[in-house]
């Protein structure tokens, strides 16, 4: 099963998020693959000495390439933490929107659609084409209720594998 959790691409808030999964689902325990974007962004740009956006950017363009798919989405249960493209298909999308009411969902896609000057580069990196809060089936207000869910979700994706298994062998 794929997830995306859609988060801001700001690093802190994603980062903050990956970390809080991370910690309810240890990758050793667990059969799932988790990746984060805006961390993996943040941590390249920082290590390079790069511009954040542009690398994430880079990133998640890099990340359509079908051998590429192939590396990153390597086990069958995935979570996705920040945003990609819509021709990354997912199970659910899930977006966790901790933002007041008139507050707006993602600072940085905004930013990028609305300055003139980055006009060129928001076409470039088809912005248009990542997800969006209305992309969401379900609306998560806090990190509480999204690790719940995704305990839900993974728990009960788990039980029907091994309810297979067991008709199988009878």
């Amino acid at each position: 099963m794929r997830v995306l959790v859609l988060t801001s691409i700001n690093p802190v808030i994603a980062g903050d998020v990956y970390r809080k999964v991370l910690e309810k689902f240890p990758k050793e325990s667990q059969q799932k693959g988790i990746l984060c974007f805006p961390f993996f962004a943040e941590m390249r740009s920082q290590l390079k000495n790069q511009s954040y956006v542009p690398t994430y950017f880079a990133m998640i363009q890099t990340s359509m390439d079908i051998d590429m798919q192939r590396k990153l989405y390597d086990r069958k249960n995935m979570i996705v933490i920040g945003n990609t493209y819509k021709e990354q298909e997912f199970d659910t999308v899930v977006a966790l929107d901790e933002t007041f009411e008139d507050e707006v969902f993602d600072t940085y896609i905004e930013h990028i659609k609305e300055d003139k000057e980055l006009k060129e580069f928001a076409k470039k990196v088809n912005v248009d084409n990542l997800y969006k809060l209305e992309d969401a089936e379900i609306v998560l207000p806090t990190i509480n209720h999204l690790l719940l869910f995704l305990e839900g979700v993974f728990e009960k994706n788990e039980d029907s594998k091994t309810k297979r298994k067991t008709n199988k062998s009878n």
